[in-house]
């Protein structure tokens, strides 16, 4: 019997989002900095039929990726596949330079792990912990390091059209990443409808203490006025202020959700959530 209000309610469940966590792991590396910059809410986030239970957690945040298929093994000294601005040119001659140089190898396939190689172990910081890559037959799949929409910004290039295919269509140069989407909420309401792209889509957030080194505390707090709809999200936003990708800088990004019974805020409720997260 759906919305049976005489069961127990269920419990308020939160977490990082995988973009949240992406952000974290990258920022051990020096890669991205951000800061905590506001909380939103919305009208989701409980279960339609039993609104007394939260929607269980799972992130839609996806990962841009991409294709370079070697089409022979004829290759001219110098064939280069550009990632990033950055040129991975064919040394023919067996003696490739370490870095962005790959040789030839006795067939297409070893040519294609010699490219999948030389990528993996580029320390040129436009290919470094921007991408990685894998090898099937002779095709090679670039993955963002970067979960999220910016990894669409990642370009390969190339001049060469009867050796290199990019993400399967011939003779096409430049061709993007694709596929990366940022994580959203299922129906963002408060203080707008809209995904934010300035400060105005989200709310300040009040009070922001850290108790420890590891956990920070976002006291959130809607006024009588404020947010007055059926809750049942509650998220947490964060603004990067630097990153090893420079279209990433400046751009808000969901960190954390929470999941809730139903609240109906009124225009006579203060609503005043803590959400603790840690790492």
């Amino acid at each position: 019997m759906a919305n049976d209000f005489t069961l127990p309610s269920g419990e308020v469940i939160g977490q990082l989002t995988e973009q949240g966590r992406n952000f974290l792991a990258r920022s051990s590396l020096g890669l991205v900095a951000f800061t905590l910059a506001g909380f939103s809410t919305g009208r989701s986030g409980f279960d339609p039929n039993q609104v007394t239970n939260p929607l269980p957690l799972a992130s839609n945040s996806t990962t841009a990726t991409g294709t370079i298929t070697l089409l022979d093994n004829d290759f001219a000294t110098l064939t280069s596949v550009d990632i990033n601005t950055t040129p991975f040119r064919c040394d023919v001659t067996g003696l490739s330079s370490p870095g962005t140089e790959w040789n030839k190898g006795a067939t297409l396939e070893i040519s294609t792990q010699n490219l999948t190689d030389a990528i993996n172990n580029s320390t040129d910081i436009n290919v470094k912990n921007v991408v990685s890559a894998i090898r099937a037959g002779t095709t090679i799949t670039l993955t963002s390091t970067a979960i999220g929409a910016v990894g669409n910004t990642i370009v390969m290039e190339t001049t060469f059209f009867d050796h290199v295919m990019l993400n399967g269509v011939p003779l096409v140069s430049p061709s993007n990443l694709s596929g990366g989407t940022d994580e959203t909420m299922l129906d963002k309401i408060y203080p707008t409808a809209n995904h934010p792209t300035t400060s105005s889509d989200i709310a300040e957030i009040p009070l922001v203490e850290q108790p420890t080194e590891e956990t920070i505390s976002a006291v959130c707090r809607l006024d009588l006025a404020e947010g007055n709809y059926a809750i049942g999200e509650i998220a947490l936003w964060v603004q990067v202020i630097k990153s090893n990708l420079v279209s990433e800088v400046g751009k808000y990004f969901l960190y954390g959700k929470v999941h809730q019974p139903i609240l109906v805020k009124t225009n006579r409720h203060i609503f005043v959530p803590r959400i603790i997260t840690q790492y």
